[in-house]
């Protein structure tokens, strides 16, 4: 693979610290050992400022860690300046599992930039490892939190730490890896609900998306969606364009290709809810 290759399979999520810390290798590496013994090798072996050049990147940091995890090529690059605000806001008005999102993320002044770069395994794959990455650096600092843009999400320290203790291929951690925007409009003075997924292409797969259910249950509608998710990031793309998914004997969804009603490239997963 070319280099420039490696450098378009990046991916990336950001953990936040409540002020400037100086990133400890070796207390990283020790927190990666520890939460996921007999996992596959993991150094942080020097500076990585080569590593940011290579990329094109400004050194406008405070701290470049380099190494390797797996596969893939590790860039620890703290930055002692918060995550702009425009990038946190929605996030943390979905935030629904955590009260507290919006002064905690407020307060931090600083963030470790947290990237793999050019592993040849298959997505999903790399991001167990970056979440693996992400939990580690997380527990071996005075995080507060970790914003996981491709959803976008934002996750308590506790929360990710908890949520990511048990990865395995069988059971993702979709709670961490991908988002759901609920929409919710009136039509002929009924409600009707949308949900729309943020996170299912990184992991190689299409985005799912309900319009205008008029299930009265809202979590109903995000439970289903969810699920189907989950499905997906288990067994792989494999519901095709009309076809009709199962969610029990009685309750059967037609799929189909459409391109996005969110303004995003490529089709997306359809699901018919009524």
């Amino acid at each position: 693979m070319s280099k420039d290759a490696d450098y378009q399979r990046i991916r990336l999520a950001m953990v936040c610290l409540p002020a400037p810390e100086e990133l400890d290798s070796d207390a990283i590496v020790a927190a990666y050992a520890r939460r996921f013994p007999g996992d596959e090798p993991f150094e942080l072996t020097g500076d990585g400022e080569a590593t940011l050049k290579e990329l094109g990147i400004r050194d406008e940091g405070a701290q470049a860690v380099a190494g390797k995890l797996g596969a893939d090529t590790v860039l620890l690059h703290r930055i002692d300046a918060p995550i702009p605000w425009e990038d946190l806001e929605g996030p943390c008005e979905v935030a629904f599992d955590w009260d507290e999102a919006e002064p905690v993320l407020r307060a931090h002044e600083a963030h470790v930039v947290c990237v793999l770069i050019g592993g040849v395994d298959a997505e999903i794959e790399r991001t167990l490892r970056l979440t693996r990455l992400v939990g580690a650096v997380a527990a071996g600092t005075q995080a507060t939190a970790v914003y996981w843009g491709e959803a976008p999400l934002v996750k308590s320290r506790a929360a990710f730490l908890e949520q990511s203790a048990q990865l395995s291929r069988a059971e993702p951690p979709i709670e961490l890896w991908v988002g759901f925007q609920p929409s919710v409009e009136k039509v002929k003075g009924r409600e009707r609900f949308s949900v729309f997924t943020f996170g299912m292409a990184p992991l190689g797969l299409m985005e799912i998306e309900v319009h205008g259910a008029e299930r009265t249950e809202r979590v109903e509608v995000i439970d289903l969606v969810a699920g189907i998710a989950r499905y997906l990031i288990d067994k792989g793309m494999v519901i095709s364009d009309g076809d009709t998914v199962g969610i029990s004997p009685q309750f059967k969804i037609l799929a189909r290709y459409v391109d996005s009603a969110w303004d995003r490239e490529g089709p997306v997963l359809l699901l018919e809810v009524p």
